[in-house]
C-alpha cells in the first residue's frame, strides 16, 4: 500500500511507486505527486499525470498540487494552515496518529503526509451560565461544541490544558474562593476527573496552565500580582510550588501569560501591560529580562490578551479578544504589526472569557 504520502519537486526525475507487477490487493491512494517531470511508475507502466494514475483500478484520490509546506527552504516540510492537502484524504488507510503522535484526523478528513496539522483555535466561556463555546477553526461561525460545566454564576475561572497527555486540550475550572482546580479530560459536562487545592484560598491570584517541564502534560500554576510572583507546579495536585520566582513589577496591573514562545516543547511565562499593549515574554521559567518584547494591539483598549499556536509551527504567539465586538485578532509572530487572523466569534458586548486550545474537534 502506498497512501497519504507526498513526492515533492522531483525535477528531471519521476516517482517509482512499484517496479514489479502489482499484487491484487496493492493500492495507491491519496498521495500528492508535485513537480514530477518524468512521470509516475507503478507496476511497470509510466503515468504522465495523476489523472492517468487514478484511472487504474488500484489507485484513487491522488493529487498533483503544490503542498504548501511551512518552509521547504529550511527543511520544514510540515504543512501550513493554507495547504490544499489539509483534510484532503479519507482516513481508512491512514494511521490513527501522525509521526508526532498527534491524533488524526482533525476535522472530517486526514491530511496527506506524515503530519496531521494541529493548531490552537478559539473558544469562549460564559461565567453567568458556566457554559463553554469551543470553535474548531479560526474563522467566523457558530461554536462546534457547546456544553455546561460547573456552577452558574459562581465566578469560577476557566483553565485549558492537556491534563492527560493525549495531545488534546480540555477544559477545567479554578474556584478562587477555595483555590481549587477541577479539571476534565474530555470537553463535555460531567464530574471533574482531577480536583485538588493549590495555593491560598480567597486571594486575587491568577491561575496559569503550561507544560513547565516538557513531559507532554500540562499542569497548573498561580500568579500573585501584588508581588509579581509566579508559583508553578509540575503535577496536578496540591503541594508546594516546583518553581517560584518573581518577574516584572509588583502591583502594576500586568496580566500573566503562558506559552511555548520558542517552540522547544516547554511552556514559559510572560506578562502583558495593557496600558502600553506591551508583551514581555520569557523563554525560561525564572527571573530576568524579557527575551521578547513587542507592542501589539491598541493601548488601553480593554481587550483581553491570549496566546496560542495559530499556524501549527509549534510555537505560541499572541492574540486578543475585543469583547465589545467579540472580535479575535491573532498574530503568527511575536512582534508588532497587524493581526494575521481576525474574525468575529460569539455575541458582541458580553463579558465572555476568551479561550484557546487544540480541542480535537
Amino acid at each position: 500500500m502506498n497512501s497519504h504520502n507526498f513526492a515533492y519537486d522531483q525535477q528531471n526525475l519521476g516517482t517509482l511507486c512499484a517496479e514489479r507487477p502489482l499484487r491484487t490487493a496493492e493500492i495507491h491512494v491519496s498521495n500528492d505527486f508535485y513537480g514530477q517531470s518524468e512521470g509516475i511508475v507503478v507496476g511497470g507502466p509510466t503515468h504522465s499525470t495523476v489523472a492517468s494514475l487514478n484511472s487504474e483500478p488500484f489507485a484513487s484520490g491522488n493529487l498533483a498540487v503544490e503542498p504548501g509546506f511551512l518552509d521547504p527552504g529550511l527543511g520544514e516540510y510540515r504543512l501550513s494552515t493554507g495547504s490544499a492537502l489539509l483534510g484532503a484524504a479519507p482516513c481508512a488507510q491512514a494511521p490513527p496518529e501522525d509521526f508526532d503522535g498527534d491524533p488524526r484526523p482533525i476535522g472530517t478528513g486526514c491530511d496527506i503526509g506524515a503530519d496531521e496539522v494541529h493548531v490552537d483555535t478559539v473558544g469562549l466561556f460564559a461565567q453567568e451560565s458556566s457554559t463553554f463555546f469551543l470553535h474548531g477553526v479560526n474563522v467566523s461561525g457558530a461554536a462546534d461544541a457547546t456544553f455546561r460545566y460547573g456552577p452558574a454564576g459562581a465566578g469560577w475561572i476557566p483553565v485549558i490544558g492537556d491534563w492527560d497527555g493525549d495531545r488534546v486540550d480540555t477544559i477545567g475550572l479554578y474556584d478562587p474562593s477555595r483555590s481549587m482546580y477541577l479539571l476534565r479530560n474530555i470537553n463535555s459536562g460531567g464530574a471533574a476527573d482531577v480536583a485538588f487545592r493549590y495555593g491560598p484560598a480567597g486571594q486575587a491570584w491568577h491561575p496559569l496552565v503550561g507544560d513547565w517541564d516538557g513531559d507532554g502534560v500540562d499542569s497548573v500554576g498561580l500568579y500573585d500580582p501584588a508581588r509579581s510572583l509566579f508559583l508553578l507546579r509540575n503535577s496536578n495536585s496540591g503541594g508546594a510550588a516546583d518553581l517560584s520566582f518573581r518577574y516584572g513589577p509588583a502591583g502594576a496591573g500586568w496580566i500573566p501569560l503562558a506559552g511555548d514562545w520558542d517552540g522547544d516543547g516547554i511552556d514559559s511565562i510572560g506578562l502583558y501591560d495593557p496600558v502600553r499593549s506591551l508583551f514581555l515574554l520569557r523563554n525560561s521559567n525564572g527571573a530576568g529580562s524579557a527575551d521578547m518584547s513587542f507592542r501589539f494591539g491598541p493601548s488601553g483598549s480593554g481587550w483581553a490578551s491570549m496566546a496560542g499556536d495559530w499556524d501549527g509551527e509549534r510555537a505560541d504567539t499572541a492574540g486578543f479578544n475585543d469583547p465589545a465586538r467579540s472580535m479575535f485578532f491573532l498574530t503568527n509572530t511575536n512582534s508588532g504589526g497587524s493581526a494575521d487572523l481576525n474574525f468575529p466569534f460569539g455575541p458582541s458586548g458580553t463579558s465572555r472569557i476568551p479561550l484557546s486550545g487544540r480541542w480535537g474537534l
